[in-house]
């Protein structure tokens, strides 16, 4: 993948699949945005890119909050003269069960995983449109946007990212602007990592359902991620690609049945 010459975005890029993003783009010779709430993560981040010959930038913001994403496109596109890709990466998780999930969890899950979506999206994309230089946007859902758990909310919150993705691919084509999104496995992130380590059979419950019987890396989603940015996906445009390890296409099994 070659991104030199082009202007990358990515929010959440201070930590997990998003640095692994920042990273990945970074090293295809792109120009780096990283978005986060926390800006000084977003700092130590850019500042390491700097160190390596990279050109980053961190800049603050609430992915949620309309006038701070304006304002956070609008100084991006100062520095860097325009954004070419956008990576939506920032999210939140809710490992509660539909009975015990919180009116205020419902908020926090709409507000993030999908405000924070949209409202990026339409900001870098109106730019897009307004500058003529097309574009792409990835989003990132997770299998439990079509597979059914028990964490209900956000599940929902992740079926909802498919359908804007699916809905900005149609509207934004026209513009030469594609949409697509990454439909996440389990990864081994460390809030997985501290969940096994107070519930150490979790993960053997959550390997049972991965064929490939290991959890993905955060580098593994974000190659996916910037295959779907670059031009070697040219033609690809309102789709959600699934990184799961097989979890999809498993049907059923039985843990102490398969082959050693």
């Amino acid at each position: 993948m070659d991104f030199k010459g082009k202007n990358a975005m990515v929010t959440g890029g201070a930590q997990g699949l998003g640095l692994e993003c920042v990273r990945r783009l970074a090293d295809a010779g792109a120009r780096v945005v990283i978005v986060d709430l926390n800006r000084e993560a977003g700092e130590r981040a850019a500042a390491a890119l700097r160190d390596q010959g990279s050109k980053a930038l961190a800049l603050g913001c609430d992915v949620a909050d309309s006038a701070a994403v304006a304002a956070m496109v609008a100084d991006a596109t100062a520095a860097w003269g325009g954004i070419d890709v956008l990576i939506n990466s920032a999210g939140v998780s809710c490992p509660r069960d539909f009975l015990d999930t919180r009116e205020e969890d419902m908020d926090l899950l709409y507000r993030i995983n999908i405000k924070g979506t949209f409202l990026p999206s339409q900001q870098v994309a109106r730019h897009m449109v307004q500058t003529q230089r097309g574009g792409s946007i990835v989003n990132i859902s997770s299998v439990q946007a079509v597979v059914a758990t028990e964490h209900a909310a956000y599940g929902m919150s992740k079926a909802a990212v498919g359908g804007l993705t699916r809905s900005m691919a149609m509207s934004l084509a026209p513009h030469r602007i594609r949409v697509n999104a990454v439909g996440a496995g389990t990864m081994k992130t460390p809030m997985l990592q501290a969940g096994i380590a107070t519930n150490p059979a979790m993960e053997q419950a959550l390997l049972a359902r991965t064929p490939l019987g290991r959890f993905a890396e955060p580098s593994e989603m974000a190659n996916v991620a910037c295959f779907l940015a670059s031009e070697e996906a040219s033609f690809m445009t309102g789709q959600t690609v699934y990184v799961d390890g097989g979890r999809l296409a498993q049907n059923f099994s039985v843990p102490a049945l398969r082959p050693a």
